[in-house]
């Protein structure tokens, strides 16, 4: 049976390098871009899918993001099957990120989320610095959520191939997540969470009913 996964694991989901826009029908760019290169226009994203580590995240499997991975150097701290969460430190990918969280269904093994951490000590300029860096690379978002000064706070962009990119500061902690999204299989993956809690749920109550009186 699958383990639940903490709490936690569902909010933080942040890794290494941004992942990189790809145009339909151009070479990969480099994970790290130069200063030079110009950052994409609105247009040019929304025309393009979302690649990160050189697999396309609308189609990504388990198997092939940890090869990627794999690949790329990243340091597995959990990478275990029974879990919807693989867990990688992602300490030199992007300066102030913690850990790197991916989670799949546990049906067809697809990915759902890419989540970076960014812890931050109750310092809520950092939560500026992530959002400038994400709006330089894809533009302003398209909805906001909260006060940007205080509090908690969520940009969200709305991607081609209905991917989602958002940008959160939770409160009062104050950490920042970078999260890439694709909502129809993050919809599954937490159908089948709630299908696993309900299923410990009336276990509990099985075990309860035929334990015999004190």
């Amino acid at each position: 049976m699958k383990r639940l996964l903490h709490p936690w694991e569902w909010g933080l989901v942040l890794c290494g390098a941004f992942p990189m826009v790809v145009a339909a029908e151009t070479e990969p760019q480099e994970i790290l871009e130069p200063a030079s290169v110009q950052v994409p226009s609105v247009a040019a994203v929304d025309s393009s899918w979302i690649e990160m580590f050189g697999v396309r995240l609308s189609t990504a499997s388990r198997d092939l993001m940890r090869q990627a991975l794999k690949t790329h150097g990243l340091k597995p701290i959990r990478e275990d099957a029974r879990y919807w969460v693989d867990v990688y430190d992602a300490k030199g990918l992007i300066p102030g990120a913690s850990q790197f969280y991916i989670g799949y269904t546990a049906a067809n093994q697809k990915l759902a989320f890419a989540e970076y951490a960014f812890p931050s000590f109750m310092d809520s300029r950092h939560m500026l610095q992530i959002l400038t860096k994400v709006t330089a690379k894809y533009g302003q978002p398209h909805e906001t959520v909260g006060d940007l000064s205080m509090g908690a706070y969520t940009a969200r962009w709305r991607m081609t191939e209905g991917l989602l990119i958002e940008v959160v500061r939770e409160w009062p902690e104050t950490s920042t997540y970078l999260k890439f999204t694709n909502p129809a299989v993050d919809r599954d993956m937490k159908a089948e969470l709630e299908q696993e809690l309900s299923a410990r749920d009336k276990t509990k109550l099985a075990e309860g009913a035929s334990a015999p009186a004190r």
